[in-house]
């Protein structure tokens, strides 16, 4: 695969992500691809030391660095939006660290233009922390900009957890990644070979060495640090701040003063940038590694430290604290000097516990960060938003004429009693109750009473307009209703061939439904109730889901075969009954439901149902009970019951939710949305589809909702088994 990933700047003095990118890039290329950076060559008011315009060896990765043009402060260049934009055909995934800066605007134009898909890492520029700073310009740039391209992009990228959660604060819900970042710990863990370096910075035998390491940067809390290390310097005689990092903000020349007063002058050292041996010396004889952060996306000289056995005191800002809480690899002290003093005071203090901490941190980087674990988790990511860009486009179509059956889908059980069923070549049998179950054209039809949708007593019910004596009958009339040969190349094919605002309708549901998901359908088991003929399965499995889709009615399921093999789609289909599923507890990744449950007397018997089967997901899209519909029923637009003679069951999402929560979920997603479409698109939609009009309508409809979509008559409700959802926080996964 070919990987180009864009950063704003590569100069080690920005740490973070800069230190860290040319390592992700060394690590995927050892996985087999071709990875690059490209970068403006900024490094301070200065440049870097390389040549631009052409590809060189930085840190162990390739990387071509363009000169920055004017604004400077705005890292504008010309010449990376050129390269940018003649290049990023020639790779499968684009990857932007970094917002707020030209290179995320070129790069994401570059990247549509040549339609690639593009994810994002904000490295922790959606934190509320720097959300506060320039907040007024922030707002109106991100509004006009940077919204847009998060909501473009295939995934975003986030270090830990709590990065993640910024992100879903500002209302993006897409397919969010957690993958933390990764370091070679055996490179720091080498023997250093700095003594006079160390000697230089007062540092001798029986020296305890508390340490500093990063950019002196307001948000990093050195004044704190200095403040505390008063109180440490008077209980340890031999203790000594060392504090290394650029000082650009002038922070540290800014603190002379107070040192001197305190008396601490010769207790504290600057040592300015320092990397290679030198850093590896540092941390090595520290003692104890201090940063009392405002904000940490990650905190990778955190990470740096644990990985050579340093206990870590942090603030609880630092978004990796509830790992070194939880495994006792530091102490996490409040940001003020006190509580800074009295964990640093402890650990040095106490060498059991420091040992302990030592080893812990040392277990946490082996476990999490290192590149044996990182590396597989990007290098997977990729290839999940490769494959869905692939099958949305059609791209990746399945040329088999049929799916077929295997041993690895997941497992029919009996609809009535839940024992396995065991597989014939035309017949499916209970191991338990022996009831058979006919696979009738290739699609296994897994209902208790499926004969009954042909008795002529359910037409004379429908057509007579009586209600349905008993739960029976009512099945078998939506069962013969949709049975009908009624435009059925229409139903095979729809959305194909309809409407351009017809499908922008029908996408844009879809896209409410999975968004929390995202690349995280790839491979996902999928199974669609009440699935009608496999309109929603194939949007799932474009996804890259591997679904099979149910309906009660033959009729329809046929149609979905119909559908998955002039598509190429891979589909299966079955007939199956929503109220009594042919599959065991927890055994389908997602089970999602489009307009299915209002057919119900009882919806909450599918949705009780859909939780049971659902492994991780349940996504539920649906009519939401609400004052306009009632009005439109009134006037003639809306059907209070449809014509296979159900009454249409409109749902409350609140309480769909609060469904869900009790049976073990947490809830991704719950909204309403405003959107009416009839069946069958016609003359009108084909004039609101015109190139022009068809612009206006769709902006029409996108700000209507941002204003009254609440009060709509459309919800989508989106949620993760509670297992999942509270998973290990640097596990990679979407939201």
């Amino acid at each position: 695969m070919r990987i180009l990933h864009v950063m704003p700047w590569l100069a080690p003095r920005y740490g973070g992500p800069a230190v860290s990118t040319p390592k992700i890039v060394a690590a995927l290329s050892s996985l087999g691809h071709d990875v690059e950076i490209v970068a403006t060559d900024a490094d301070g008011r200065g440049v870097v030391d390389a040549p631009t315009g052409r590809r060189v060896d930085w840190a162990g990765a390739a990387v071509t660095f363009h000169p920055r043009s004017w604004p400077r402060r705005y890292l504008v260049s010309w010449p990376l939006l050129r390269d940018l934009w003649q290049r990023s055909s020639q790779f499968d995934v684009v990857h932007i660290h970094c917002l707020y800066r030209f290179h995320t605007i070129a790069a994401v134009l570059a990247a549509r233009h040549a339609r690639v898909p593009y994810v994002i890492q904000p490295n922790g520029s959606l934190d509320p922390w720097h959300r506060r700073r320039r907040r007024r310009a922030k707002s109106v740039y991100h509004a006009l900009i940077e919204d847009s391209n998060l909501r473009g992009s295939a995934a975003v990228i986030c270090n830990t957890e709590h990065e993640a959660r910024s992100v879903r604060v500002l209302g993006y819900m897409g397919p969010t990644w957690v993958i933390p970042a990764g370091l070679d710990a055996g490179d720091l863990r080498r023997p250093a070979s700095a003594d006079t370096f160390l000697t230089q910075a007062g540092v001798e035998p029986g020296t305890r060495v508390v340490t500093f390491l990063g950019r002196i940067s307001e948000k990093k809390g050195l004044p704190i640090l200095v403040e505390a290390f008063r109180d440490t310097a008077s209980q340890f005689p031999s203790a000594r701040l060392l504090v290394a990092g650029p000082d650009d903000e002038g922070i540290g020349r800014g603190l002379g003063g107070r040192i001197e007063e305190w008396g601490l002058s010769r207790r504290v050292a600057f040592l300015g940038s320092v990397g290679g041996d030198e850093k590896r010396a540092l941390l090595q004889r520290s003692d104890v590694f201090v940063l009392p952060s405002a904000d940490e996306s990650f905190g990778m000289a955190v990470v740096e430290a644990m990985a050579v056995g340093c206990p870590v005191v942090i603030s609880p800002d630092v978004a990796i604290q509830d790992v070194v809480s939880s495994e006792g690899a530091g102490i996490v002290a409040e940001r003020d000097g006190a509580s800074i003093a009295r964990a640093v005071n402890t650990i040095l203090g106490d060498p059991e516990l420091a040992r302990r901490m030592a080893a812990a941190g040392r277990r946490i980087v082996d476990d999490r960060y290192s590149w044996h674990h990182v590396g597989p988790e990007m290098e997977r990511m990729y290839t999940s938003v490769q494959a869905a860009a692939a099958r949305r486009t059609g791209k990746a179509a399945n040329s088999a004429p049929a799916a077929q059956w295997s041993s690895r889908d997941p497992a029919f059980v009996c609809p009535s009693c839940r024992g396995l069923l065991r597989i014939e070549p035309d017949v499916y049998e209970c191991d338990v109750c022996k009831k058979p179950f006919s696979v009738i054209g290739g699609i296994p039809t897994l209902v208790g009473d499926f004969e009954a949708a042909a008795h002529d007593e359910i037409d004379h019910l429908h057509e007579s307009g009586e209600s349905t004596p008993d739960a029976t009958a009512h099945k078998a009339a939506q069962a013969q209703h949709f049975d009908r040969d009624v435009a059925e190349q229409f139903e095979i094919e729809r959305p194909h061939g309809t409407p351009r605002l017809y499908r922008f309708l029908l996408g844009e549901k879809f896209r409410r439904a999975t968004e929390p998901l995202g690349p995280h359908l790839y491979g996902a088991t999928a199974l669609t109730v009440c699935g009608g003929s496999g309109m929603d399965a194939e949007y799932l499995s474009r996804a890259g889901a591997t679904v099979v889709s149910s309906d009660l009615s033959l009729g329809a399921a046929t149609r979905a075969k119909i559908r998955s093999e002039r598509y190429g789609l891979g589909i299966k289909s079955i007939v199956a009954d929503l109220e009594h599923l042919p599959y065991a507890d927890h055994s389908v990744d997602l089970v999602a439901v489009h307009d299915g449950l209002h057919h119900l007397d009882d919806p909450y018997a599918g949705v009780s149902e859909m939780a049971r089967v659902a492994r991780r997901w349940v996504i539920i899209t649906e009519p939401a009970r609400a004052s306009v519909t009632r009005l439109a029923i009134r006037l003639g637009l809306a059907l209070e019951r449809e014509d296979a003679g159900n009454r249409v069951v409109r749902m409350e999402p609140s309480e769909v939710a609060a469904y869900l929560e009790a049976r073990g979920f947490v809830v991704l997603r719950a909204e309403r949305y405003a959107m009416y479409y009839s069946h069958r698109p016609g003359t009108i939609f084909r004039l609101l589809s015109r190139p022009v009009v068809y612009s206006l309508v769709r902006a029409g409809w996108r700000a209507a909702n941002a204003v009254l979509g609440r009060f709509g008559n459309k919800m989508v409700i989106v949620a993760e088994r509670a297992q999942w959802a509270g998973a290990d926080s640097e596990a990679p996964r979407a939201r």
